[in-house]
């Protein structure tokens, strides 16, 4: 009994003793520029692949609302399929090993040349350091040629490197479509500023693109809003800077987006510029979104203060009158 426990003590005091170290150790390093976390050039490269609909990148940025607790098999695939010249690695780790049994101790991350990328930590490591500090046993590589010989089916049907599949005519498009309400109520659940306002350019990219046969419908349907929420904000017997303001974002809207449905229809493809005002077309009218948002509720306000005041002065402008 007392030799179990001297070597269950023996195993803890081993555990413990190289989560210390390793914890140092990735201080150091991480200090010493050797681990740095995901830049934005890596979120860059993944952009334009597309897995069940959506941006690599946007799913690994924000992992922890597209993948469950020890997902890195299925995270470390989908980097590995968004990325040129990445190897696909899989093998035990000594941490987990400690945390869950030689039996629980798979783990799954990618190469690319002489770095690891782990997207369970986020972070970019040396590869000889990542090996020495997790005690990488059981090691298999595979890289995207043979990957994709083996697995052809499956990249076929759920893998894009266009966006045009998820635009209105792409093949994907019912893709895109079958989770777009549920990527909605989610948002309002994460309450995650930055993940709404990626999502929502993605969204608005798979709107409007640089195709002419594909541009020209939307642009031309922007343009027709445009003019009647003019004609609607015209009507209103109100006047206000945020109404103001409005009037010339919708008039700016309508004029840009008929030139633009024009050059589409003329066969003529969106510049990057192009794409670019409309991006920040797109988050102005967010911003306006909310300003008009808090107008109406003001004004209800009001309402609702001037109905209460009339109520209980009912009599007295009854007798006047």
């Amino acid at each position: 009994m007392n030799r179990l426990r001297g070597i269950e003590m023996f195993k803890s005091l081993k555990k413990d003793t190289y989560f210390k170290k390793l914890s140092a150790l990735l201080k150091y390093y991480y200090s010493e520029g050797k681990i740095t976390l995901f830049d934005g050039e890596i979120f860059k490269k993944m952009e334009s692949t597309y897995i069940c609909a959506l941006p690599v990148a946007l799913q690994i940025k924000y992992a922890r609302y597209f993948f469950p607790e020890g997902s890195c098999y299925e995270r470390s695939l989908y980097m590995f399929l968004a990325l040129d010249d990445a190897i696909l690695v899989r093998g035990d780790i000594k941490s987990l090993e400690y945390l869950y049994g030689k039996d629980d101790a798979g783990h799954g991350w990618i190469e690319l040349g002489n770095f690891v990328y782990d997207s369970t930590v986020m972070l970019k490591f040396d590869k000889n350091i990542y090996y020495a500090l997790y005690k990488c046993s059981n090691v298999e590589k595979i890289n995207k040629e043979d990957y994709l010989k083996a697995s052809r089916d499956f990249v076929k049907q759920s893998v894009s490197y266009d966006i045009k599949d998820f635009l209105p005519n792409g093949e994907k498009r019912m893709q895109l479509a079958s989770i777009i309400e549920q990527l909605k109520n989610n948002t309002e659940l994460m309450n995650d500023e930055h993940f709404i306002i990626d999502l929502e350019n993605y969204l608005a990219k798979a709107t409007i693109t640089s195709t002419p046969e594909h541009g020209a419908e939307t642009l031309t349907k922007v343009w027709r809003e445009a003019n009647l929420a003019q004609v609607y904000l015209a009507q209103l017997p109100i006047s206000s800077n945020e109404l103001s303001n409005t009037s010339k974002f919708l008039n700016q809207v309508s004029e840009y987006s008929y030139s633009l449905s024009r050059k589409n229809i003329y066969n003529e493809e969106l510049t990057q510029e192009d794409l670019d005002n409309l991006k920040e077309l797109h988050e102005y009218s967010k911003e306006l979104k909310n300003t008009l948002n808090q107008l109406a509720t003001d004004m209800n306000e009001r309402k609702n203060k001037l109905g209460r005041t009339y109520k209980r002065y009912k009599d007295c402008f009854c007798a006047t009158s």
